[in-house]
């Protein structure tokens, strides 16, 4: 498996708990009634001062580390991908896909630009996909991939969706939203995984760390392996739990024995806020804000804030307005020099050739070998892990793992055995 992953990286209690309080007033219903919603801890809303000292106390006594995540979602819209990613998605892919199994080509696009796959379990992984080689942008190529399939594709900050939309809506809203738990869902340093043939309870326990999962009765499905890198235990849990239209109900506070796993007090339904505040870079934010209109009539945009377009809308709004900005045709300005475009990788035990086919792919570069070359390579396994380098330097890197050379000539790289002598490779062919 190819992972390239990129690298980017207090006020009053009681005022941080009035503002995850007005809202949950504002998004889930008016001041005065209780909305039902499976974030029950933002649902005690009553009139006048009376609401905001009783949703404060309760807010302090037992969730005030998710009033603070609250707070953020409400006051300080965050981008709605990545910007790291959103960049890499919009740089040029040349690829050509035969009669690929949909699972397979996805992962092969989205570990290239370091992004999770989530594949609705409900959408057939094995549908073989076809596509020309004409070069495209990453997510353009992701999109078409997608919809060849039947579904709809997403990106929610480091994440790609794919599904049925219904489906995939709610989950980017929830994760947009940033409540379905008090932690910092968006951000996280670590790694869930689980082999072939693992249950969907197996990886349940496996994301929550816990026997809580336990509680969640799931069908007997058979997963296939799966690895999330940069990821926390609650965001993990929820990816796996809204595969069955749920999501987890977090408890009254972090774990005192662990706070990476929090205690989850139920399992409720999918269900995102009805409006969301999300960022857009100003070159993107005119086509991004159209279609959240198109899609959504309610839709507030702020073009106030330097740089930002920031857009107040349905989860169906920000899909369609997210859809709109990573369609964008690349302008010259996205376009970058070999050298310049840098990323993180871990090779874990994967195939030389397909590393190195990834890594052209990503730097727009013709990968150029003898049959005696790709025969040598045939098999061989190797296992990398590099930080914010060159796609040229990562070439070289995984060439001489692979006991090859790598010789540059424009946008062409051809490989060649090293002389046992010299350590130099054979001149390229022609």
């Amino acid at each position: 498996m190819v992972i390239i992953r990129l690298g980017w990286e207090n006020e009053g209690a009681d005022h941080r708990a009035n503002s995850a309080a007005s809202y949950a007033a504002t998004n889930f219903g008016q001041a005065g009634r209780t909305t039902p919603h499976p974030h029950k801890f933002l649902n005690r809303a009553a009139p006048g001062r009376a609401v905001q000292a009783a949703s404060a106390r309760f807010l302090v006594a037992i969730t005030l580390w998710a009033a603070v995540a609250s707070q953020a979602v409400a006051d300080s819209p965050r981008p709605a991908v990545d910007p790291q990613l959103a960049g890499r998605l919009g740089a040029v892919y040349r690829t050509a896909i035969a009669d690929k199994p949909l699972r397979e080509a996805m992962l092969g696009i989205t570990q290239t630009v370091g992004a999770n796959l989530w594949l609705d379990r409900s959408v057939d992984p094995t549908i073989p996909i076809t596509l020309s080689s004409d070069s495209r942008t990453f997510f353009r190529t992701i999109f078409e991939v997608a919809e060849a399939a039947g579904a709809t594709v997403v990106v929610v900050d480091r994440w790609i969706l794919v599904g049925h939309r219904q489906r995939v809506t709610a989950l980017a809203g929830v994760v947009w939203s940033g409540r379905d738990s008090g932690l910092p869902i968006e951000h996280g340093e670590g790694v869930i995984d689980w082999p072939a043939g693992t249950t969907a309870a197996m990886a349940c326990q496996i994301a929550t760390g816990s026997e809580a999962a336990a509680s969640l009765a799931l069908p007997h499905d058979i997963w296939p392996a799966t690895r999330w890198h940069g990821v926390s235990r609650p965001l993990a849990t929820l990816m796996v739990a809204a595969q069955f239209d749920r999501m987890p109900l977090w408890g009254g506070g972090p774990n005192p024995l662990d706070p990476s796993r929090p205690v989850i007090q139920s399992w409720e339904p999918l269900v995102a806020p009805r409006s969301i505040k999300l960022d857009y870079p100003v070159q993107a934010g005119p086509t991004a804000s159209r279609a959240a209109s198109k899609a959504d009539s309610k839709v507030i945009v702020d073009r106030s804030i330097d740089q930002r377009f920031r857009v107040a809308g349905s989860p169906e709004a920000h899909v369609a307005a997210v859809a709109a900005w990573l369609l964008m045709p690349p302008s010259k300005s996205q376009s970058s020099p070999i050298d310049e475009l840098r990323f993180t990788i871990r090779l874990e035990n994967i195939p030389a050739l397909r590393a190195l086919e990834e890594l052209a792919r990503a730097g727009d570069l013709e990968l150029r070998m003898t049959d005696d070359v790709r025969a040598l390579m045939a098999g061989r396994l190797i296992s990398l892990t590099e930080t914010d380098q060159t796609v040229r330097h990562l070439i070289d890197l995984v060439a001489q793992a692979a006991g090859l050379a790598a010789t540059w000539r424009g946008g062409e790289v051809t490989l060649s055995p090293i002389g046992p002598q010299t350590g130099q490779g054979a001149p390229p062919p022609g």
